[in-house]
């Protein structure tokens, strides 16, 4: 009876181990690095031997993981595809309780961050594709780096993609919150937080040509938005411009800017990281 025992507890351990096993194969391993322009990044890598990288590009005001974790999620499943991935921390802006929300950022220095992102891939994995993803204000800034760097970029997916930089003071800012930030350097702005707009981010926005260039990219490019964004589409004007010979416009019917990520009950946000990852699994 005690062999029979002792038999089963081997068992039952080596069952364990291999659940422990199985488990920890699906841990992703990412660690928070900083770049050469002091921008803070993670760097998730691939299980396995990576095929492809991809640059996670956020949005306004916003950081690495995204609104609802939509990027650590993505690059989590990117991870289990053998891609590696890197979630940039845009300077002036991604800062929040550390800067007291300021916001100092300009288009020229989002661009920029998107190019230190984009050569640290580059570099860590030469000899494989590079995707990128940009969200919103970062649709916009991963549009400039595709005239920038359209050999460097492989494939592109845009979720809820801006266009014109200058639009995004119009948008956040009234007729008097405008001159006031004009006149006094700075205005608060009570949103999701109370976020204090400095003039040198909403100038340094402005005067910017997104799409120079941009048929020198050939690649593909997927753009996904919500029926219920509040930024003015772009596709119509985007797609025709590139080269691309594999262009898709997907419009998620009923999903606002965010897609919904803040709702428990929505599926918008799963629905477009599994877009994104189909796409990014098909064309790198």
């Amino acid at each position: 009876m005690l062999a029979r025992r002792f038999s089963c507890y081997i068992v039952s351990m080596l069952l364990s181990f291999i659940c422990f096993a199985s488990n920890a194969a699906t841990v992703v391993s990412e660690r928070v690095i900083t770049l050469e322009n002091n921008m803070q990044a993670t760097h998730a890598q691939a299980q396995g031997e990576a095929i492809a990288s991809v640059l996670l590009i956020h949005g306004w005001a916003g950081n690495m993981n995204e609104v609802g974790d939509m990027y650590k999620r993505l690059a989590a499943q990117l991870a289990k595809q053998h891609i590696a991935s890197l979630r940039i921390n845009i300077r002036g802006e991604s800062e929040r309780e550390k800067s007291g929300y300021r916001l100092t950022s300009t288009f020229s220095s989002r661009v920029t961050d998107a190019e230190t992102g984009l050569a640290f891939l580059r570099q860590q994995y030469s000899a494989t594709p590079t995707g990128v993803v940009g969200f919103s204000l970062g649709g916009a800034t991963t549009i400039r780096l595709m005239g920038l760097r359209p050999t460097d970029i492989n494939s592109v997916v845009l979720w809820s993609s801006a266009g014109d930089p200058a639009l995004v003071g119009q948008s956040i800012l009234s007729p008097a919150q405008m001159r006031e930030v004009l006149d006094k350097g700075e205005v608060k702005v009570p949103t999701w937080e109370t976020l204090i707009v400095t003039k040198a981010h909403v100038l340094g926005m402005m005067g910017h040509d997104i799409y120079q260039n941009i048929n020198a990219y050939n690649g593909p490019l997927l753009s996904i938005r919500g029926s219920e964004d509040y930024v003015e589409p772009i596709e119509k004007i985007l797609l025709p411009l590139t080269s691309s010979t594999l262009a898709e416009a997907r419009v998620i019917q009923g999903a606002d800017h965010i897609f919904d990520s803040f709702n428990p009950e929505s599926q918008y946000d799963e629905r477009v990281i599994k877009q994104t990852l189909d796409w990014l699994v098909d064309t790198l």
